[in-house]
């Protein structure tokens, strides 16, 4: 794998959880004990997506 590959996971995986433990604490306040499943669901499909995204991305320019 390629070193530019994994640093941009890492860091979008960093962004990722900073995002989610903010709209956890504002989901949280909203909705209760719904709004972790919500972010959490969320979360998931985001980290899915971008991350398919980038590797193809990369996989295209090669």
């Amino acid at each position: 794998m390629d070193k530019k590959i994994l640093y941009s996971l890492l860091i979008t995986i960093g962004i990722v959880l900073v995002c989610v433990f903010v709209v956890n604490m504002v989901l949280n306040a909203v909705l209760g004990e719904l709004g972790i499943y919500v972010s959490m669901f969320a979360t998931i499909i985001f980290t899915i997506i971008y991350c398919t995204q980038l590797i193809l991305s990369k996989l295209d320019n090669k």
